[in-house]
């Protein structure tokens, strides 16, 4: 800062300027007023072409829609040491960066959206972007993976909440791997997202990113590959895309068998039932994915097979042995301590029984 500037008649127009320019932002305006003391206020407005070029020494961004310190840690620094948090407070004290979230867990941080965009075009120029995306694409890739069990269980809540903040980050790791042809790490993305996509009825951007994902790379077989295939299916099915979900899942049954991933298989064998053409078909197919569920020790998926089961059986009349399944499922539910949807899941057939 300069103490001895002062607005006059000459500068006043030029100040003005750069009010204008920078959208009335309170923190663009203190950041280019920070450089009065080598640049005149005509200077500093003739310069706003690139309109952040002057308001930073190189501090820069990688994130979509805020993150967490654990996150910066992970995605900034490669020993995730003491420099990030220092940093970070700094930028915090100099209203750069906001607390955005104040949850009882853990603080998140965001930017502006404009110095975001500045930060990465300083990225481009340093040419770190693409350590940094990778680094990104990790870090979300394993939150990712790490929630997709937590998604079934006790904790789903807080699990689905936690995806609900990240999807910024979520879909610009997914977008990454795009574009940057990273067949494996884009498909392992969508396939633990399955789950949250279906619960949250994002069946269109589910199924968009999942079919880019599978378009990608050498589309030779593998486990992630298989679950892509099941999500994609899963997607189809939310749209009542029937012709879709039959190829996708079609394609993900015959990979699961070729493959011998038995971990996938009876998710694979529900989503090829809902499209099966007649009651035996759709029968033959969740007995054995329940036989296969049972065998995996699976609880989310034995009570899914259980519910589909129970609603053939409903179609068919067969009341008695709706009801059975149904008990089956709240009880393996109940007995496992498994998430809320299990037991939601169980227990409507059970109701629906009760008023014939």
């Amino acid at each position: 800062m300069l103490p001895s500037f002062t607005v006059s008649e000459s500068n006043a127009p030029a100040i003005s300027g750069i009010c204008r320019r920078l959208d009335g932002m309170p923190l663009a305006i203190e950041l280019a007023a920070s450089r009065i003391a080598v640049l005149t206020p005509r200077q500093i407005l003739s310069r706003l072409d690139d309109r952040f070029r002057l308001l930073s020494s190189g501090d820069r961004a990688a994130f979509s829609r805020g993150w967490t310190l654990e996150a910066a840690e992970a995605v900034c620094d490669e020993n995730a040491g003491v420099q990030v948090l220092e940093t970070l407070g700094q930028l915090v004290d100099k209203s750069i960066v906001v607390v955005a979230d104040q949850g009882e867990a853990e603080k998140r941080y965001a930017l502006l959206e404009t110095i975001r965009q500045y930060g990465l075009e300083q990225l481009e120029k340093a040419q770190e972007t693409r350590l940094q995306r990778v680094r990104h694409r990790d870090w979300f890739l394993g939150l990712v993976e790490q929630a997709e069990p937590g998604l079934h269980g006790r904790g789903q809540l807080e699990w689905f909440n936690r995806l609900d903040r990240e999807m910024g980050n979520i879909r610009a790791a997914i977008e990454w791997c795009l574009s940057a042809g990273d067949e494996e790490k884009g498909l392992r993305t969508v396939g633990a997202l399955y789950w949250y996509w279906h619960i949250r009825s994002f069946y269109v951007e589910g199924l968009e990113l999942s079919e880019r994902a599978l378009s990608i790379g050498t589309q030779s077989p593998s486990a992630s590959r298989t679950m892509a295939l099941t999500t994609a299916a899963l997607m189809a099915w939310g749209q009542r895309d029937v012709s879709a979900m039959d190829r996708f899942g079609h394609a993900g049954l015959a990979m699961c068998e070729m493959w011998g991933d038995r971990k996938h298989l009876a998710s694979s064998l529900q989503i090829r039932a809902l499209t099966g053409s007649n009651s035996r078909t759709r029968t033959t197919l969740l007995e054995r994915a329940l036989e296969i569920a049972q065998e995996q020790k699976d609880t989310w998926n034995i009570v899914n097979a259980l519910r589909l089961l129970a609603c053939v059986m409903t179609g068919q009349g067969r009341y008695d042995n709706q009801r059975e399944l149904c008990q089956q499922g709240l009880d393996c539910a109940g007995d496992r301590r498994q998430g809320q949807h299990q037991l939601a899941v169980a227990r409507p057939g059970l109701g629906r029984v009760g008023t014939r």
